[in-house]
């Protein structure tokens, strides 16, 4: 994970209260799309609106940057987080069979940010 974060695509964002780490998120940076690779909120925190904080953050720092769409993974059993990244705007891709540790499935949700008319506009 160490290697991860160090790379020169990567942003990590934490949420912070009083000092106690509420939330962070960890995302990698492509030329047209961006992926969070791990969001989480300290269960003290949840439903607080932290993780739809950090999600509107790298949103607008995909836009700002002209990336297209975010994509994520998240537990097939998580309706709470997948209703919190559908309330924003995320839909349903398709299900990862055994994802996490081979043994649970993931939801591939994806944000497009840039319709693709424009996407395919773009210059190569």
């Amino acid at each position: 994970m160490q290697q991860h974060i160090r790379a020169k695509d990567v942003t990590v964002i934490v949420s912070e209260s009083e000092n106690s780490l509420c939330g962070f998120a960890i995302t990698s940076f492509a030329e047209t799309s961006a992926h969070i690779s791990l969001l989480a909120v300290s269960p003290t925190f949840r439903r607080l609106g932290i993780a739809t904080s950090m999600i509107r953050w790298i949103s607008k720092s995909c836009q700002t940057a002209g990336i297209g769409c975010i994509k994520l993974e998240v537990r097939a059993n998580n309706t709470g987080a997948i209703e919190c990244y559908s309330d924003l705007g995320f839909q349903k891709r398709g299900i990862i069979k055994g994802y996490y540790e081979s043994r649970e499935d993931a939801q591939l949700m994806t944000l497009v940010l840039i319709s693709s008319e424009i996407e395919a506009r773009r210059p190569k």
